[in-house]
């Protein structure tokens, strides 16, 4: 009888320790984690990223991922702020959280949640400063194709001698340029003007930074493409806006 017991005992463990080795089924309320291998994420996270920031274009540089650090920068309205901080799994998607340095008055932090493949992101941003608002705000990952001449985001430069706007791949731009005097002599100290940009139908859309340029907070250049010889493929481009007509200078 104790022999009996025994090995009836003995079985009982066996089936249990065989039951505990059974992979088990994921149910349909589970979540898959995204992939978290360190080279991947690199792949995946590093990027451009845009969107509209209160009525202006946003642009969040991702360019360092190293396990659960983060980096880069943004630009907005001429802004340029470096930003850091972790990233981290959230169900099936990703977890940014941001921080700029804080010694500027309209600094705070980025929470930021990307889809898996980094192609999306939902985001808040709260600033250090209590006299400011918190925003909510979407971003879409940019790819710049550097084999088309209109690509979004292409850097180039346009001039008219005394004015020179230029375009960044980061989504900032800035016009330099010499002030006029009322007795139409230039004055010496070259004044630059930063900004954000967007590019859509041929047209430039910039919100300046908080000094303005001509007594203006945002500006509207439209492209023109010209042939100077009709029987030549070659083509020249301008842009265009109330005041000012600039020929394209590439770099």
């Amino acid at each position: 009888m104790m022999r009996n017991s025994l090995l009836m005992a003995l079985i009982v463990v066996f089936i249990a320790a065989c039951n505990s080795n059974t992979p088990q089924t994921a149910t349909g309320d589970s979540t898959v984690a995204p992939v978290n291998n360190g080279l991947d994420l690199k792949r995946l996270a590093i990027g451009h990223y845009t969107g509209d920031f209160g009525g202006a274009p946003i642009h969040i540089i991702i360019n360092f991922v190293e396990e659960k650090f983060i980096a880069g920068y943004n630009t907005h309205k001429g802004n340029r702020r470096n930003v850091s901080g972790t990233i981290e799994a959230d169900g099936d998607k990703w977890k940014v959280i941001l921080n700029e340095p804080g010694s500027h008055e309209y600094d705070g932090v980025f929470t930021l949640i990307f889809d898996k493949d980094f192609a999306n992101a939902t985001g808040s941003w709260k600033p250090f400063s209590d006299s400011l608002s918190a925003k909510q705000f979407k971003l879409v990952r940019h790819n710049i194709d550097d084999n088309d001449p209109k690509s979004f985001m292409e850097s180039n430069s346009y001039y008219d001698g005394n004015h020179t706007l230029s375009f960044y791949q980061d989504g900032s731009c800035e016009i330099a340029y010499y002030p006029i005097k009322a007795d139409s002599t230039k004055v010496l100290q070259q004044v630059i003007v930063k900004g954000t940009y967007k590019y859509a139908n041929e047209k430039y859309y910039i919100n300046w930074g908080k000094e303005g340029f001509n007594n203006r907070r945002a500006d509207t250049f439209l492209v023109k493409h010209t042939k100077p010889d009709p029987n030549n493929e070659y083509e020249s481009l301008s842009i265009t806006n109330a005041d000012l007509e600039l020929m394209q200078n590439e770099f």
